[in-house]
């Protein structure tokens, strides 16, 4: 028998060989494991729809309790009586400007959390919704430097495939009280463990008028979503 029929049967061998090995040593993703990995990257708040009729479901589902549910309702009403024309108004005139953040398909980010861009205004390292009668539409400085953690909070707790209920109050608090890296390091009121637990009673306990910011903040960011995401809005 020639060398050459010795090396044509030692290369099959050797190939039937690797090709064991890398079938044995193979991960293959089970289909339930691709489905977490997808879920952990949802935003299950995606879908809602922002309309009058939405309002009290919407702020449940951020995770309000039911007290503030009725406070940001009876806020959001108050708000649209009185600033409704001038908000319509100044949504058209800005619309370059802040449609990314009303409007779906947007950066990334929901419009709950996209709308803090030019609804929190920060002084003195302290933030604060701007009141309705000034606000001017215009993105603000503090975003431009702290967008990135913004959006970690957003991708940290939203995209969660274990996600809490209350995920988007507790991470909105955190923004507004500058608190994104405790939020990330998961120090309580954000923790997950016995030694630092998750708690919206916490975080609002330890931070007096927190919880009339969170009103302010979510009843003006569902009434401007509204107005753009309206037939005649601007997202139309």
């Amino acid at each position: 028998m020639s060398w050459r029929v010795f090396f044509i049967i030692g290369t099959i061998f050797a190939a039937l060989i690797l090709n064991t090995v890398l079938i044995v040593f193979e991960k293959v993703q089970k289909p339930d494991e691709a489905q977490d990995l997808e879920i952990s990257r949802t935003d299950p708040l995606l879908s809602l729809t922002y309309t009058p009729a939405s309002r009290n479901k919407n702020f449940k589902d951020f995770g309000l309790t039911d007290d503030l549910v009725g406070a940001a309702a009876q806020r959001t009403a108050r708000l649209e009586g009185k600033y409704k024309a001038r908000f319509e108004e100044k949504l058209v005139e800005f619309a370059e400007d802040v449609g990314w953040a009303l409007c779906p398909g947007n950066r990334g980010l929901s419009q709950r959390y996209a709308v803090l861009s030019f609804l929190v205004e920060e002084q003195n390292e302290n933030r604060k919704v701007i009141p309705p009668e000034r606000l001017y539409f215009e993105e603000q400085e503090w975003w431009e430097i702290s967008v990135g953690l913004v959006e970690s909070v957003y991708d940290t707790f939203e995209r969660d495939k274990h996600r809490r209920e209350d995920a988007t109050v507790m991470g909105i608090g955190a923004i507004l009280l500058r608190k994104e890296e405790d939020a990330l390091a998961r120090t309580s009121p954000w923790g997950t463990g016995m030694g630092s637990r998750w708690s919206f009673g916490k975080m609002n306990e330890d931070n007096p008028g927190l919880d009339k910011k969170l009103v302010e903040y979510f009843a003006l960011m569902h009434l401007l979503t509204e107005l753009a995401n309206q037939p005649s809005g601007i997202c139309q």
